[in-house]
């Protein structure tokens, strides 16, 4: 089933990506994860996929792959920090779909299966992936690994580094930039 959400007037779909930053305003927690969150190159430190209905989510942490789901109609860094063992703030939503030429009926299998594959490694318990430099293991997975394995098993390379050198040491990273690069549409969610 495909649910949507809008948070500050932006719109989520089920299979669409969460961007978010680490760390939270008036929150010590938030503050040190605000601190974490300087060793990603960008204003973007994690990922999640939006599955719905509300706001609920597959994300993988410091827990590994787990779904969240969040009481109420607002994103709660804070409430949920101790739970997620992460405080971040919801900053973007990014459809991976749009913009290729997919028919509305194979555009709801693809979020029906990424959001399947998604679920699968929460139920197998996956942990989360410190080897950053292998996001081809489907054994482990950091975050942005996970939604671009997702999407990989249906023929979209979310793995994009524009205006990166190839041979740089961080290209074989997934980035939560790369990530966002590689939604057609996007939307910053502003409140």
């Amino acid at each position: 089933m495909i649910h949507t959400y809008t948070y500050h007037g932006v719109t989520a779909k089920t299979g669409d990506i969460l961007f978010t930053r680490d760390g939270e305003e008036g929150s010590l927690f938030g503050e040190f994860w605000k601190l974490i969150g300087r060793m990603f190159p960008s204003e973007f430190s994690h990922v999640a996929m939006y599955l719905g209905p509300g706001i609920r989510f597959v994300e993988s942490a410091a827990k590994g792959v787990v779904v969240v789901e969040m009481e109420g109609n607002e994103w709660d860094g804070i409430r949920y920090g101790k739970e997620r063992l992460l405080v971040d703030e919801l900053i973007g939503i990014g459809n991976p779909i749009a913009g290729r030429g997919i028919s509305p009926e194979r555009e709801n299998e693809i979020r029906e299966n990424v959001v399947a594959y998604c679920l699968e490694q929460a139920r197998a318990g996956k942990p989360y992936n410190l080897n950053f430099f292998n996001p081809e293991t489907d054994g482990a997975f950091y975050c942005s690994q996970l939604v671009y394995k997702a999407y990989e098993t249906q023929g979209i390379n979310l793995h994009v580094h524009i205006g990166k050198d190839a041979d740089s040491l961080l290209a074989p990273l997934v980035l939560p930039e790369d990530v966002w690069n590689a939604c057609n549409k996007k939307e910053r969610v502003t409140g």
